[in-house]
């Protein structure tokens, strides 16, 4: 799937990005410099354990962190232990799967009524929580048929709500988790998906929030790529997510 996007190139050279930063000393120094830290610091190393990559350094820094309690005493939010447990389970550090019940529960997504409340930072909890019950969209989320009735709902009434407001990295994200959750196609998907594929640029960038594309002009030209990479690289990536996973959901699809 990644091939017929042409994402192979692109990949082993973000992967080069990844094993710099994890080769610099300095930066692998910080997570037993700062061992309240060590798990956000050790992260991007967890992601490319399950490729086969290896690093005494980081597997020392690893070992301590365990042993002293660090890498589980941060003081995180309910999705953020998803994170935390979803991240060491696919680097090998877990015997078992976690339980995704247990760990949902406290969730945001598990707690809402509805969707009136849920503001930009629980909007955020929401799409995240799905990310990871769904494997990054390899399986769908383990909801009983009223629990995905529900939250089918929410992020539809979520979806309306981003569209509107041309907030389009959460509109991205929203749609991923449709796509992961196999929720029907309607008329709203179809538009939603229409609009957010329609705000990509010619420059290859979907504008982040606060990304005042027609002042972007009023910038010297020299400054043009470092403000949109700066502003729209998260929002690109969910864009690129959301053609992978429009592509993954149809495999999954009976």
């Amino acid at each position: 799937m990644a091939a017929r996007l042409g994402l192979p190139h692109h990949l082993r050279r973000w992967r080069r990005f990844l094993l710099d930063r994890c080769e610099d000393r300095a930066f692998a120094e910080l997570a037993r410099r700062m061992p309240s830290y060590a798990y956000a610091i050790l992260l991007p190393y967890l992601t490319l354990r399950p490729t086969g990559y290896r690093s005494s350094f980081h597997e020392e820094s690893l070992r301590l962190a365990w042993a002293s309690g660090f890498l589980f005493a941060v003081e995180v939010v309910p999705h953020r232990v998803l994170d935390r447990e979803y991240f060491l389970w696919k680097a090998g550090l877990r015997d078992s799967e976690p339980c995704w019940s247990t760990l949902y529960a406290n969730t945001a997504l598990a707690a809402a009524k509805d969707a009136l409340h849920i503001d930009r930072e629980a909007a955020y909890a929401i799409t995240h929580t799905l990310f990871y019950l769904s494997d990054w969209g390899r399986r769908v989320p383990p909801f009983e048929e009223e629990e995905y009735a529900r939250v089918t709902s929410i992020l539809d009434c979520l979806v309306v709500h981003y569209w509107r407001l041309h907030h389009w990295d959460l509109l991205g994200e929203l749609l991923v988790n449709r796509l992961a959750l196999l929720a029907p196609w309607s008329p709203l998907a179809t538009g939603a998906s229409t609009a957010f594929l329609n705000a990509w640029r010619p420059e290859g960038c979907v504008p982040g929030e606060g990304l005042e594309i027609e002042g972007l002009e009023k910038a010297p030209r020299s400054e043009h790529e470092s403000i949109i990479f700066r502003e729209c690289y998260h929002t690109t990536l969910v864009g690129v997510f959301y053609c992978v996973s429009t592509l993954q959901s149809r495999s999954l699809r009976p």
